[in-house]
């Protein structure tokens, strides 16, 4: 696709990893995540990014850390997540975002953290969750707007803290942490029906971010099962994994899913070290070549 670059743009005001970004480059909400101390699900504000700034908007009903998410910065969903600090309280709840305030529905049939989700609002495939140190939930889940299904299919690895991008019908989980905790450059895709094994990413590791689709996409950030932070960038085109240029900042756990595409994407938030979080805003442009 050419060569890409991050830059830098404004601070999120509020410090927090493992939130829910979601939108475009220039229009996408954050949402949930861990607060500064360590284990801390932060406050339920929800901001949203114009192009130029940050704002706040509606707080969420639940506040807590580690949900999926999907949709867009005016029609969003939010899923499960942890929501307290001592007892790591799992949650199966889900909220609605209509651009202006946040509504309950229907429960996710699994009560976990670190949920793997995208799509709509009205159509979210949901990938996988965390339910305890021994289980990892492997089951794909379908939200059709109203109620949520199991789709019959689980994913080929068994694994955690994945990236996860794509559509409904045509999604993609990339690398992620299997059993015990080691790094993986495992890639699966969805078609709608079942998945499949995929081309396996340059380096491995856990905790990273997917912008774009199931056949052209970059993947970013991570770490090493020991936490060594990642600034590695590959850009997918449909058929191989290329080594692109870094983010400006080491991080992982800036949520599964990723702002934007391949050649406009966008991150906030983060994990940069032991017990240390980030509000860092950068922005990935890259132009297509002929």
């Amino acid at each position: 696709f050419g060569t890409g670059v991050w830059s830098g743009g404004p601070d999120r005001p509020v410090i927090t990893s493992q939130n829910a970004n979601l939108g475009t480059q220039n229009a996408f909400l954050a949402a949930s995540g861990y607060g500064t101390a360590p284990g801390d699900p932060g406050p339920a504000t929800s901001y949203k990014y114009d192009g130029n700034a940050w704002s706040n908007s509606a707080p969420m009903i639940l506040g807590r850390a580690a949900a999926g998410g999907s949709g867009t910065q005016n029609a969003a969903l939010i899923i499960g997540g942890r929501a307290d600090a001592g007892g790591g309280k799992h949650q199966d709840v889900v909220e609605e975002y209509n651009g202006g305030t946040w509504s309950e529905v229907n429960d996710h049939p699994v009560t976990g953290r670190n949920h793997i989700s995208t799509g709509t609002q009205n159509a979210t495939i949901n990938g996988g969750n965390y339910v305890a140190p021994s289980t990892w939930n492997s089951e794909t889940y379908l939200y059709n707007g109203t109620n949520w299904s199991d789709a019959g299919a689980d994913l080929i690895t068994d694994k955690r803290d994945y990236a996860f991008g794509g559509t409904y019908d045509a999604a993609i989980s990339v690398g992620g942490a299997i059993s015990p905790y080691a790094q993986s450059t495992c890639v699966e895709n969805w078609s709608g029906v079942s998945w499949s094994a995929g081309t396996a990413i340059n380096t491995a590791r856990i905790g990273l971010t997917f912008s774009g689709t199931q056949n052209a996409g970059i993947v970013f950030g991570g770490q090493t099962s020991g936490g060594t932070k990642y600034a590695n960038t590959e850009e997918w085109n449909g058929s191989s994994w290329s080594e692109r240029n870094d983010l400006s900042l080491a991080r992982s756990d800036m949520g599964n899913l990723g702002v934007g595409t391949s050649t406009a994407a966008a991150t906030v938030g983060g994990h940069i070290g032991p017990g240390t979080r980030t509000a860092c805003t950068e922005f990935w442009n890259a132009t297509v070549s002929s």
